[in-house]
Protein backbone atom coordinates (compact mmCIF):
# COMPACT_ATOMS: atom_id res chain seq x y z
CA UNK A 1 0.00 0.00 0.00
CA UNK A 2 1.41 3.38 -1.00
CA UNK A 3 1.72 5.98 1.72
CA UNK A 4 -0.31 9.05 0.79
CA UNK A 5 -1.76 12.01 2.63
CA UNK A 6 -5.11 10.22 2.67
CA UNK A 7 -3.99 7.09 4.55
CA UNK A 8 -1.12 8.17 6.80
CA UNK A 9 -1.93 8.56 10.49
CA UNK A 10 0.11 11.24 12.19
CA UNK A 11 -1.41 11.24 15.66
CA UNK A 12 -1.56 8.60 18.34
CA UNK A 13 -5.35 8.30 18.33
CA UNK A 14 -8.29 7.80 16.01
CA UNK A 15 -11.11 10.32 16.48
CA UNK A 16 -14.60 9.69 15.13
CA UNK A 17 -17.73 11.78 15.38
CA UNK A 18 -21.09 10.47 14.21
CA UNK A 19 -19.21 7.31 13.08
CA UNK A 20 -17.07 9.40 10.69
CA UNK A 21 -13.26 9.34 10.88
CA UNK A 22 -12.04 12.93 11.27
CA UNK A 23 -8.67 12.33 9.58
CA UNK A 24 -5.05 12.65 10.67
CA UNK A 25 -4.67 13.78 14.25
CA UNK A 26 -2.21 16.27 15.69
CA UNK A 27 -3.43 16.43 19.30
CA UNK A 28 -6.45 15.89 21.58
CA UNK A 29 -7.21 17.75 24.81
CA UNK A 30 -10.00 16.49 27.09
CA UNK A 31 -11.25 18.80 29.85
CA UNK A 32 -13.79 17.70 32.44
CA UNK A 33 -14.62 20.14 35.19
CA UNK A 34 -17.18 20.50 37.93
CA UNK A 35 -19.20 23.58 38.78
CA UNK A 36 -20.10 24.20 42.42
CA UNK A 37 -21.97 26.59 44.65
CA UNK A 38 -20.82 27.46 48.14
CA UNK A 39 -23.04 27.14 51.19
CA UNK A 40 -22.33 29.87 53.73
CA UNK A 41 -23.76 30.52 57.18
CA UNK A 42 -24.55 34.16 57.82
CA UNK A 43 -24.09 33.95 61.56
CA UNK A 44 -20.43 33.10 60.95
CA UNK A 45 -19.86 35.83 58.38
CA UNK A 46 -18.54 34.57 55.08
CA UNK A 47 -17.54 31.17 56.46
CA UNK A 48 -17.98 28.38 53.90
CA UNK A 49 -19.69 25.35 55.44
CA UNK A 50 -20.04 23.16 52.38
CA UNK A 51 -19.86 23.17 48.62
CA UNK A 52 -22.38 21.45 46.38
CA UNK A 53 -21.71 20.28 42.84
CA UNK A 54 -24.20 21.90 40.46
CA UNK A 55 -22.86 20.68 37.11
CA UNK A 56 -20.12 18.76 35.39
CA UNK A 57 -18.96 20.04 32.02
CA UNK A 58 -16.67 18.59 29.40
CA UNK A 59 -15.01 19.85 26.26
CA UNK A 60 -12.79 18.05 23.78
CA UNK A 61 -10.37 20.02 21.62
CA UNK A 62 -9.15 18.14 18.57
CA UNK A 63 -6.30 19.35 16.33
CA UNK A 64 -6.54 17.71 12.94
CA UNK A 65 -3.85 17.47 10.27
CA UNK A 66 -4.59 16.23 6.79
CA UNK A 67 -8.30 16.88 7.23
CA UNK A 68 -10.04 17.48 3.92
CA UNK A 69 -13.11 19.56 3.13
CA UNK A 70 -15.40 16.52 2.94
CA UNK A 71 -14.35 15.45 6.46
CA UNK A 72 -15.07 18.97 7.72
CA UNK A 73 -18.50 18.78 6.07
CA UNK A 74 -19.24 15.65 8.14
CA UNK A 75 -18.53 17.67 11.29
CA UNK A 76 -20.36 20.84 10.25
CA UNK A 77 -23.72 20.09 8.69
CA UNK A 78 -24.22 23.77 7.85
CA UNK A 79 -21.09 23.82 5.69
CA UNK A 80 -21.78 23.85 1.95
CA UNK A 81 -19.26 22.84 -0.70
CA UNK A 82 -19.67 23.97 -4.30
CA UNK A 83 -17.48 23.54 -7.37
CA UNK A 84 -15.41 20.58 -8.49
CA UNK A 85 -11.84 21.71 -9.12
CA UNK A 86 -11.88 25.03 -7.28
CA UNK A 87 -14.06 24.18 -4.31
CA UNK A 88 -15.87 26.97 -2.50
CA UNK A 89 -16.88 26.54 1.13
CA UNK A 90 -19.81 28.42 2.68
CA UNK A 91 -20.88 28.28 6.33
CA UNK A 92 -24.29 29.49 7.53
CA UNK A 93 -24.85 31.19 10.89
CA UNK A 94 -27.14 28.49 12.31
CA UNK A 95 -28.81 30.94 14.71
CA UNK A 96 -31.47 29.30 16.89
CA UNK A 97 -30.25 25.74 16.24
CA UNK A 98 -30.51 23.33 19.18
CA UNK A 99 -26.98 22.05 19.83
CA UNK A 100 -28.27 19.03 21.77
CA UNK A 101 -30.30 17.93 18.76
CA UNK A 102 -27.08 17.97 16.68
CA UNK A 103 -25.01 16.11 19.29
CA UNK A 104 -23.59 12.75 18.19
CA UNK A 105 -21.18 10.19 19.67
CA UNK A 106 -17.53 11.29 19.78
CA UNK A 107 -14.87 8.61 20.33
CA UNK A 108 -11.15 8.91 20.91
CA UNK A 109 -9.20 5.67 20.69
CA UNK A 110 -5.45 5.61 21.22
CA UNK A 111 -3.49 3.67 18.67
CA UNK A 112 -0.22 1.83 19.04
CA UNK A 113 2.94 3.97 19.11
CA UNK A 114 6.61 3.17 19.77
CA UNK A 115 6.08 4.32 23.39
CA UNK A 116 2.74 2.48 23.67
CA UNK A 117 3.02 -0.64 21.48
CA UNK A 118 -0.25 -2.14 22.66
CA UNK A 119 -3.44 -0.11 22.64
CA UNK A 120 -6.08 -1.55 24.93
CA UNK A 121 -9.77 -1.12 25.62
CA UNK A 122 -9.27 1.23 28.56
CA UNK A 123 -7.69 3.72 26.18
CA UNK A 124 -10.94 4.54 24.37
CA UNK A 125 -13.02 7.51 25.50
CA UNK A 126 -16.63 7.77 24.39
CA UNK A 127 -18.71 10.92 24.71
CA UNK A 128 -22.30 9.89 23.84
CA UNK A 129 -23.49 13.46 23.14
CA UNK A 130 -20.94 15.89 21.69
CA UNK A 131 -21.25 18.66 19.14
CA UNK A 132 -18.66 20.91 17.47
CA UNK A 133 -19.03 24.26 19.17
CA UNK A 134 -16.85 27.22 19.95
CA UNK A 135 -13.82 28.36 18.10
CA UNK A 136 -12.79 26.54 14.95
CA UNK A 137 -9.27 27.57 14.07
CA UNK A 138 -7.35 26.90 10.88
CA UNK A 139 -3.57 27.12 11.24
CA UNK A 140 -0.97 27.01 8.51
CA UNK A 141 2.24 25.32 9.64
CA UNK A 142 5.82 25.41 8.40
CA UNK A 143 5.54 21.73 7.52
CA UNK A 144 2.95 22.63 4.89
CA UNK A 145 -0.04 21.12 6.67
CA UNK A 146 -3.24 22.92 7.53
CA UNK A 147 -4.21 22.18 11.12
CA UNK A 148 -7.85 22.56 12.10
CA UNK A 149 -8.59 22.97 15.80
CA UNK A 150 -12.16 21.98 16.58
CA UNK A 151 -13.72 22.19 20.04
CA UNK A 152 -16.56 19.80 20.90
CA UNK A 153 -19.02 20.70 23.65
CA UNK A 154 -20.15 17.61 25.56
CA UNK A 155 -23.71 17.31 26.87
CA UNK A 156 -25.04 14.86 29.40
CA UNK A 157 -26.82 11.97 27.70
CA UNK A 158 -30.35 12.39 29.04
CA UNK A 159 -31.13 8.67 28.66
CA UNK A 160 -28.12 7.50 30.77
CA UNK A 161 -26.91 10.52 32.76
CA UNK A 162 -23.37 10.05 31.37
CA UNK A 163 -21.08 12.64 29.89
CA UNK A 164 -18.35 10.11 29.05
CA UNK A 165 -17.00 6.67 29.75
CA UNK A 166 -13.70 4.94 29.22
CA UNK A 167 -13.51 1.47 27.70
CA UNK A 168 -15.50 -0.26 24.98
CA UNK A 169 -18.89 -0.77 26.57
CA UNK A 170 -21.21 1.70 28.21
CA UNK A 171 -21.50 1.11 31.99
CA UNK A 172 -25.26 1.71 31.88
Amino acid sequence: MAITKENTRIGSAVVTWNSQDLGGLDAVEITIEGKTTQLKMESWGEQILDELQTAREATVKVSLKECNIEQLKNVFGDLTISGTTNKKVSITAGIGTSLYSLAQELTIHRTATPHNPMSSEHEKYTFPKAVPYGPITEKYTFSGYNVYEITFKVFVDISTGLICYRGYTSPS
